[in-house]
C-alpha cells in the first residue's frame, strides 16, 4: 500500500488543482445525486401512501356496494311481496263485486230492488 502511496502522490501534487476540481466535482455531484435520489423516495412514499388511500377507499366502496347490493335484494323481495297482496287484494275486491252483484240480481228477482231507505234524519243518528 506504501509503494502505491509513493507512486500516486508526486502526481496527484503535480496535478493538485485538477485533483480538487475532481473532488470539488465529486462532492457536487455526489451531493445532486443524493438530493436526487431524496427526492425520488419522497416522491416514491407519497406515490405508496395515495396508493394505500385509493386501496382504502375501494375497500370502503366495495363494502357500500355489497350493502347496496343486499338492499335492493331485501326491497325487490319486499316489492314481490307487495305486488302479490295486491293480487290477492284484486281478486278480492272482484270476488266482492261478483257477489254484490249476484245479490243485486236475486233482489231484482225478488222485486225488492232498489232498496228503499228510510228518511236519513240527524235527529236519529247516535
Amino acid at each position: 500500500m506504501k509503494k502505491i502511496w509513493n507512486k500516486i502522490k508526486p502526481w496527484i501534487l503535480k496535478h493538485e488543482v485538477c485533483v480538487y476540481v475532481a473532488i470539488g466535482m465529486l462532492v457536487i455531484f455526489g451531493s445532486l445525486l443524493a438530493i436526487q435520489d431524496i427526492s425520488y423516495k419522497i416522491e416514491k412514499a407519497k406515490i405508496l401512501k395515495d396508493q394505500e388511500e385509493l386501496i382504502t377507499h375501494v375497500e370502503n366502496l366495495s363494502v357500500i356496494t355489497d350493502n347496496q347490493r343486499a338492499v335492493i335484494v331485501n326491497q325487490k323481495f319486499v316489492i314481490e311481496n307487495r305486488e302479490a297482496t295486491i293480487r290477492r287484494a284484486s281478486d278480492i275486491i272482484k270476488q266482492q263485486g261478483e257477489a254484490l252483484q249476484k245479490l243485486i240480481e236475486y233482489m231484482k228477482r225478488i222485486n225488492e230492488w232498489p232498496p228503499e231507505f228510510p228518511e236519513d234524519n240527524p235527529d236519529n243518528w247516535t
